[in-house]
């Protein structure tokens, strides 16, 4: 490269292109961003941020829950979600078309820690970013590993969200909310999971049973502990179908609210779900479909459990020796009702105290 190409070179990435992206550049992408999601100066927007592209149907169902929940709170609102993808292509946009009065919204999960680093960095940065503004952070699992990375990313994250000065947070169980309470000096509140919130409908005519289990690094049971679960299904029951729900990229991102909706309704036709899934728990526990659930490599189903402990027709077993003994119990009631009274007051209590508190 000669000299002339060199200073060239340097002079469009060092200020020729900077320059641009800072002002023709964010200039197009604040009113591209801003056709997209509807934004209008005299109007509240309520925005949902990472929102999940992979194809995890229970992170879809949560912020579908969380909009739905919103809707009854903020009928007048703008209120969307932008996604993981997005997020970090429209977030300078997004900071200059957003006001003082606007709520941010940071999604519920299982993924507060250092396990999922996308997540993370996504609420880091939205909290950073947006230092006036009220942001709530709904339903998480807190879970940083005890190694080197996790204490100094656990670290990193008390300090970003401790400097917030509206920030307010809700732990989605008991270990999660005292370890939170330690870490931050913000606002930590106990609260179901927010697909908890929903209710599916009851089938009447129901068959077979559900193996729903996951296939990732959560995963506690062994290959070997799964076939035993499958042959002694197969023993009591017509049918035992194995899914999961955590789908393919591919087939989650053409229609995600389809795939959701498909595979609450293969609950809704069980006879019985057993899981080790968190949201296949709470999917069956809202359908009134009796479930047996396994815990994961953490803490959070069999936490998470304790909120669906009340119901009748949903049973935690340790391990497979307890399945028999559990299956018996959940099918032994005649009617499941999924009653869901005193999480529906939790939220309205919550989200009045974040309005008004």
């Amino acid at each position: 490269m000669n000299s002339i190409t060199r200073l060239g070179s340097i002079f469009y990435y060092k200020i020729a292109y900077p320059l641009y992206e800072n002002s023709f550049g964010l200039l197009k992408q604040k009113k591209k961003v801003k056709i997209k999601y509807q934004i209008q100066r005299n109007k509240q927007n309520v925005v949902i941020f990472g929102v999940p592209n992979h194809g995890n149907l229970g992170d879809y169902a949560i912020f579908t829950a969380e909009r739905e929940l919103l809707r009854n709170y903020f009928p007048d609102a703008n209120i969307f979600g932008v996604n993981m993808v997005d997020f970090f292509h429209e977030i300078r946009a997004l900071k200059g078309l957003l006001t003082g009065k606007d709520l941010l919204i940071l999604t519920g999960g299982g993924n507060l820690g250092n396990q999922y680093p996308d997540d993370e960095r996504i609420r880091r940065k939205t909290i950073e970013t947006f230092p006036k503004n009220k942001i709530v952070l709904f339903p998480q699992t807190f879970f940083f590993t005890q190694d080197e990375d996790g204490k100094k990313e656990e670290k990193i994250t008390a300090n970003i969200y401790n400097r917030h000065k509206h920030l307010f947070l809700m732990a989605r169980d008991s270990l999660s909310y005292e370890k939170m309470k330690k870490t931050f000096s913000v606002p930590v509140k106990l609260m179901p999971d927010v697909v908890l919130t929903c209710r599916f409908k009851e089938k009447e005519n129901r068959e077979g049973a559900l193996l729903l289990l996951r296939r990732d690094v959560e995963k506690k049971l062994t290959d070997k502990e799964e076939t035993a679960l499958e042959k002694d299904l197969q023993k009591k029951f017509r049918t035992v179908t194995r899914t999961d729900t955590e789908i393919s990229y591919w087939d989650y991102i053409k229609n995600p609210e389809a795939r959701l909706k498909e595979k609450i309704e293969e609950v809704q036709r069980a006879e019985l779900v057993v899981t080790d899934r968190l949201h296949g728990m709470v999917f069956a526990a809202a359908a009134a479909t009796p479930c047996v659930v396994f815990g994961n490599y953490n803490h959070k189903v069999k936490e998470t459990y304790k909120w669906v402990s009340h119901l009748p027709y949903v049973a935690f077993a340790e391990d497979e020796s307890e399945l028999a003994a559990a299956v018996q119990k959940v099918l032994g009631v005649r009617h499941p009702v999924y009653d869901n009274t005193e999480i529906m007051r939790l939220y309205d209590e919550t989200i009045r105290e974040i309005l008004y508190g």
